[in-house]
């Protein structure tokens, strides 16, 4: 009794489809070329293509639905992924950048007390204090501090290698000596040298 039930069910169902196909193709007579018809089609076959096309509009619209968004889950995986990626390259994008940063101020502060001592013909200190990893200079009254985080040591012509303590350096024309900056982040390092002679600084990987 239940089979028979649903199959009769089935059947209403058919029947109201293809009413209603029957009374789309009526009301919409006047618009043929829209479904293709031609004067030759009978009207089972009208029913049948009308039927036909609009399944295949639902059908259109069920699949742009589907592909309006993303899931959860597709969402959670790409947002782990650019975490991890952030996690892994940003520090090291950090620390090269601090790098370079104190690379830069120091060759400016070498090629400045060298260029102000030579032209002012006056003298000019440069103090170092390795535990605060502090530059500073001082000419005429001309004073100024920097925080350099990536020293490591300080070479001289004349002492060799220093890395502890206060080094102070006098830069007094016509003299002046050749001195030479390491630094380093853990990661990579650099040398800034000045020449004595030339005043030119240069920087080495």
């Amino acid at each position: 009794m239940a089979v028979t039930s649903l199959q009769q069910s089935g059947q209403i169902l058919n029947m109201q489809r293809y009413i209603r196909c029957t009374l789309a193709l009526l009301s919409m007579h006047s618009e043929r070329r829209y479904f293709g018809f031609d004067s030759s089609d009978n009207i089972i076959t009208q029913i049948a293509i009308t039927y036909k096309n609009m399944k295949s509009v639902k059908l259109i619209r069920q699949m742009n639905n589907t592909k309006n968004g993303f899931t959860l889950l597709e969402i959670i995986v790409v947002l782990f992924i650019l975490s991890i990626i952030t996690l892994t390259v940003f520090p090291l994008l950090s620390k090269d950048t601090s790098l370079r940063s104190d690379v830069r101020m120091v060759s400016n502060v070498l090629r400045y007390v060298f260029d102000t001592s030579l032209t002012k013909k006056q003298t000019c200190l440069l103090k170092i204090v390795f535990s605060e990893k502090r530059l500073s200079y001082d000419c005429q009254g001309d004073k100024k501090d920097f925080q350099i985080n990536s020293l490591v040591s300080v070479i001289l012509s004349s002492r060799g290698e220093m890395k502890e303590g206060e080094l102070v350096i006098e830069f007094r024309p016509p003299a002046y000596e050749t001195l030479t900056f390491l630094l380093s982040d853990g990661v990579s390092s650099h040398s800034i040298k000045l020449n004595g002679i030339t005043g030119k600084v240069r920087i080495d990987d």
